[in-house]
């Protein structure tokens, strides 16, 4: 097993046949490559790009919750883009890191548990369970220190082993509720005055 500089790779997670080289993903290498097929189309290409971008999402997970944000160095690309950034966030991996902060900031205890994957050989889409302590400030609400549980959607493009692009959404309703918060509709519309 070795790299190549030239043809086109297959990609598999860990070591040989695909399956992991140490049990803490955390800590696991992030993909190795060996020569492979070059029919984009070829099945085992297809399944090896797949285990390949969940161990990154895992990865990536993972960091979130052990507040290892430089990681994403590692699992983002340079050009990665966040379709749903944050008020304020910065482009790039850099910005991807600011919300991993920002987030840890404020649910300290934060953990990510990824409940389903479903990925091909260059799009990732996840569903993935926060749970966590209100701990800092969230949407202008106060630390309460209560308990969260809440769900989110993430769907990723893969460009060369790693997250070029992401979109996600999140219960933040969910949260708001959970913490106390009182959502209610905004004022009903004024109607234009009648003219004379």
């Amino acid at each position: 097993m070795g790299r190549s500089g030239t043809g086109t790779h297959g990609v598999r997670e860990g070591g040989s046949g695909g399956t992991p080289r140490c049990a803490d993903v955390g800590k696991c290498p992030l993909i190795s490559v060996e020569d492979g097929p070059s029919d984009r189309n070829d099945r085992r290409m297809t399944l090896d790009h797949a285990g390949a971008h969940e161990a990154t999402y895992r990865r990536l997970m993972a960091a979130l919750t052990a507040g290892r944000d430089e990681e994403a160095d590692e699992l983002l690309a340079a050009e990665f883009v966040d379709h749903n950034p944050m008020p304020g966030q910065s482009p790039g991996p850099a910005g991807f890191q600011q919300w991993m902060r920002a987030t840890r900031a404020v649910f300290p205890d934060l953990t990510a548990t990824v409940q389903d994957v479903v990925a091909s050989d260059d799009r990732l889409a996840a569903r993935v369970r926060y749970r966590g302590t209100h701990g800092g400030t969230f949407l202008g609400i106060a630390a309460t220190g209560r308990e969260v549980d809440f769900e989110a959607f993430h769907f990723t493009h893969f460009r060369s082993g790693r997250i070029a692009e992401w979109w996600g959404t999140a219960d933040l309703l969910g949260v708001l509720q959970q913490i106390g918060a009182v959502v209610s509709p905004p004022d009903e519309p004024r109607q234009p005055a009648a003219p004379n």
